[in-house]
């Protein structure tokens, strides 16, 4: 197994500074909650590694720089771990996609072990689209999706998806929504980046529904999430130390992620201040 994580838009610096989904390897931090979670369920982790052997130190995974072709060609990654440019555009989003699947080309190509992936934000949508991109080679285990704006437009044609997942190339996927969390839903409307596209004419991004796409609505089981936040700080909390613990509990387990949490005797409010990093 080998589990990687995405972050979402990053609106003030860049994603390498946002240290819950690359180095938040404490107790309190993302990570370090999630490694715990899959140990106490089935005695070890995968995170960021692969075949065991730590992404920072497999070379296939680092960026590099060539005096023939420059920076094309290379891995979108930093320190081995997938990175993106978080800019708030449909553009960015593309390339994201593109180089999400580069990356996880690069993966299946070192190894056939299941590859499972926890997003965050519009991260979620890189994923959705990537497994509809046309070179992807790799397939997805298991996924979680963090208060993932997810995108439908109806015309005169029917629906059309923005972010289209590919049941072909994923198993399953754990969509976990907060409905405090404005930047899911309103916020995110308002920067969808789509050429073209008025907002009155597009349906407001949702988040609790699994993907209204009849080919992959049974990939997903919803699951409702509270916080003691709102707003922005809602939306922050959804990659806490909490959820973090129990996304790696369910990762590790045959159970659905309802049954995980039951199992702990139920999931409390977020704190405000739970942001895992």
């Amino acid at each position: 197994m080998t589990t990687i994580v995405v972050h979402g838009t990053m609106t003030v610096a860049s994603a390498k500074h946002a240290t819950w989904w690359w180095n938040s390897w404490s107790e309190q931090g993302f990570l370090g909650a999630m490694r715990q979670g899959m140990r106490d369920t089935a005695g070890w982790d995968d995170i960021w590694t692969v075949q065991r052997k730590p992404v920072e130190e497999i070379p296939e995974l680092q960026p590099k720089w060539s005096p023939w072709k420059g920076r094309r060609g290379q891995v979108s990654a930093y320190k081995g771990r997938f990175i993106w440019s978080g800019a708030d555009m449909g553009a960015a989003r593309d390339a994201g996609t593109a180089q999400l699947v580069d990356y996880l080309n690069r993966i299946a190509d070192l190894s056939d072990e299941p590859i499972r992936i926890v997003a965050h934000s519009h991260g979620c949508n890189l994923v959705k689209a990537a497994t509809s991109h046309r070179k992807l080679r790799a397939s997805i285990n298991l996924a979680v999706f963090l208060a993932c704006p997810h995108f439908v437009s109806e015309d005169h044609q029917g629906l059309v998806f923005t972010y289209r997942l590919n049941p072909e190339r994923v198993d399953f996927v754990l969509n976990l929504f907060n409905n405090n969390d404005s930047v899911q839903t309103e916020y995110a409307a308002k920067i969808t980046g789509i050429p073209g596209a008025r907002l009155a004419d597009w349906l407001p991004p949702t988040a609790n529904r699994w993907d209204v796409d009849d080919r992959a609505q049974e990939k997903y089981e919803n699951y409702e999430v509270t916080t003691a936040a709102s707003g922005i700080q809602a939306h922050e909390v959804m990659h806490g130390s909490l959820l973090g613990r129990l996304c790696g509990m369910w990762f590790n387990s045959e159970q659905s992620f309802a049954q995980v949490v039951d199992g702990i005797g139920g999931l409390p409010a977020i704190p405000a201040d739970d942001t895992g990093a």
